[in-house]
Order: C-alpha cells, then structure tokens, then sequence
C-alpha cells in the first residue's frame, strides 16, 4: 500500500473514536475529550508545507478523500522539493492510534517557551516509538470545546518538552461512536474495595458517588474516586467502631444475666484429697509392720 495512504487508512479509523482523558498538577483537574475530523490529517501529515504544490492550498476534507481513493499518494507529493519535511512523520503517522493508545507523557504546551516555533497547542503528548519520540501536539476546539490534534511529527535536534509543565495521567479511556464501547486504557483515578451491603447503606447516606461492580454473597465490590477515600475511609470507620461498640455492650449485657458453670468440686477440694497410695510390695509390707511394733528394752 501506497504510505501516504496508509496513513490517511490509520486516520480514517480514529474518525469513530473518541478518547476522555484526565490530567491533574498539583491541585488543579483537567477533562480532554479528543475527537477527530477528515480536516486534521492535512496537518499532521505536513501536507501545508510542500509550498510548491497545489494540495498545500486544496481543501482539506477532499484532500483526505482522495489520498484514500489513491488519486493523491506520496508520488504525488514527492516532486515537492519540501518532501523531506514531510517523509519522517510518515512512518509513524501509520500508527497513530497505537501511539495514543500508550501515550502517557502529558505537558502543557507553553508556546513562550518555544519562541523559534509557529506551533499554537494546549497540550503536548510525547509517546516512545522506535527508539525515538513522537510529539502530538492538542489544540481546544472552540465550538464544542473537544480537543483535536494540531500537530505531529517525530523528536528532531529540539526537545519540545524542556521547560514546559507536565501533568500526571490519571485517566483514560477509548469509546468507538458507533457501538459505544468503551475500553479503559489508564486508571490512577479510581479506587476499589470489598465491604459488606451495611457498609454500603452507610456510605450512600454520605452522598459519596459509588459504583457498584459485583456482589459475592454479602460480599460487595465497589468503585469510587481517590479523591474520596479519606472519606470513605473515615465513613467506615465510624460504623465499623459502632459495631463493635454494640456487639461488647451486647457481650457485657449476656455475661451479667448468664448463670456460672458448676464444677464437679472445686480447686481446693482437688488439693486437699489425698491420692491413692500404689500398690506395695510384700517385702515393703513387712517393713511398715515391723515399724509400727513397739521396741521393749
């Protein structure tokens, strides 16, 4: 297959996907939902620099249209002189979605920082491929305020990272549109614990947002954010002390009406009872006679 196509074929598939990602730093939450649109692969394949040919300047919907038809491929655009800025983002442009699938490298793009580049992104993805980085640079759509990629292309002589802030994943998930399926590919959001259904009634009486994922006997698996364990945490310790609490007044309660039990004797009777002498032999008969007769002199 044609590269160039094969890039617009990886491309076409994130057409029906979406990704939900969470980033936090330090106290502050960030939600991306990245989408994606026939009009971004122009950008990321570099298409807008080859200056010298016509698909530079033609519309981008039907740009992607026909570099999948294969009426445009990258013998089209190799008689460009620029072609060798273009070239190297090819290769792993054709594994774009495998490249956010692992991403987990976030930044948030200063664009100050880079004074030397054009590049205008909230956010920058660096993601490992082939012994090299691969930058995906995410700009904010302004009319439905979804994230789209602006930019891509591999780590050159510049690091684009350096001094720019990074942002700790914490959540990600992929839903494909069509069938709504959804597959979590990150989870540092999220705790789980096994209680029991009593703990479960008092946690939902402090308004704590819970999901309940299975049920074993009177076993129960939950679901909830991190950022609420010190409360859940201090929610079942309260009941779980209350228990006890009631479970020793129930015990002290029992002992106080409950009768003692009667030993057959006591302790001191066992004391002063004198065991059974064994059994004597007849010499030793003879000897306790002998010393019980009284000696005459």
């Amino acid at each position: 297959m044609d590269k160039l196509q094969e890039c617009a074929k990886a491309f076409e598939k994130l057409l029906t996907v979406k990704y939900n990602i969470i980033i936090a730093r330090k106290t502050k939450q960030v939600n991306i939902t990245l989408q994606f649109d026939k009009v971004d692969f122009h950008h990321l394949a570099g298409l807008h620099k080859l200056q010298d040919i016509r698909i530079s300047r033609a519309n981008r919907t039907s740009s992607f249209d026909n570099i999948l038809n294969n009426k445009i491929n990258f013998q089209t655009i190799s008689s460009s002189r620029y072609i060798s800025q273009v070239s190297d983002r090819l290769e792993p442009l054709a594994h774009i979605e495998n490249l956010l699938d692992s991403n987990e490298l976030v930044f948030k793009y200063n664009t100050r920082t880079n004074t030397f580049s054009l590049i205008q992104a909230d956010y920058l993805l660096s993601t490992p491929y082939s012994g090299n980085d691969v930058y995906i640079f995410l700009s904010k759509n302004k009319d439905n305020e979804n994230y789209f990629c602006r930019s891509f292309f591999p780590k050159d002589k510049k690091d684009y990272t350096i001094g720019q802030a990074q942002y700790i994943l914490l959540y990600k998930e992929k839903i494909n549109l069509i069938t709504g399926k959804e597959e979590i590919q990150f989870n540092r959001l999220y705790g789980y614990k096994i209680i029991y259904e009593k703990e479960l009634e008092s946690l939902k009486k402090s308004d704590i947002k819970i999901d309940t994922l299975s049920k074993n006997g009177n076993e129960i698996s939950i679901r909830y954010f991190l950022q609420d364990e010190n409360k859940i945490n201090s929610v079942l310790q309260q009941y779980r002390s209350k228990k006890v609490v009631e479970q020793v007044s129930k015990g002290q309660s029992t002992q106080q009406t409950a009768k003692k039990p009667r030993l057959p004797f006591s302790l001191t009777e066992q004391v002063k009872k004198k065991p059974p002498e064994p059994n004597k032999t007849v010499n030793q008969q003879m000897i306790d006679k002998n010393k019980n007769k009284t000696t005459i002199e």
